[in-house]
């Protein structure tokens, strides 16, 4: 349907495209024929579903049979005012729900980042931020606190 709007579908499409739209700040009223009304102008719908918990009202998936309806969908319809709610459109990214972390090396990137902030020296905390060494037992206390004078690990 976007040979409608003159664009031709030999155009190269960034990567993040993609023909599942995710669409937020909808009115939590609409219907469902009013999102087919709405989205079918720009081409074929395969399926939408509009959130019905209380986390997910205001939001809804719609899937295109085609990528390049998804992107005419998207550039037409964004910041669209329904019944005085201006629309937000994403493209919905698979990559970043199945992206797995190796649990090793993230508690490893972790632990680097605790003692950049934060490191325990001979019964004394010292803050990196503030370059002084403070007692361990006087932490959450207004005592005292020794100037640093050497670093050492």
């Amino acid at each position: 349907m976007s040979l409608a709007f003159g664009k031709t579908r030999t155009a190269q499409l960034p990567p993040n495209v993609n023909r599942i739209l995710l669409v937020k700040n909808l009115p939590f009223k609409i219907t469902p024929d009013e999102m087919y009304d709405l989205f079918g102008k720009y081409g074929a719908i395969r399926q939408i579903r509009i959130g019905n918990t209380q986390k997910t009202r205001g939001s809804a998936f719609v899937v295109y049979e085609d990528i390049y309806d998804a992107k005419e969908a998207c550039e037409h319809l964004q910041g669209f005012n329904v019944t005085g709610r201006y629309l937000v459109l994403l493209y919905y990214q698979t990559n970043y729900r199945s992206k797995k972390t190796d649990l090793g090396k993230e508690e490893e990137r972790v632990e680097q980042l605790r003692r950049k902030v934060h490191f325990v020296y001979e019964g004394f905390l010292c803050c990196s931020v503030s370059n002084r060494y403070i007692r361990s037992d006087d932490v959450g206390s207004t005592k005292t606190c020794l100037t640093k004078t050497t670093k050492t690990n």
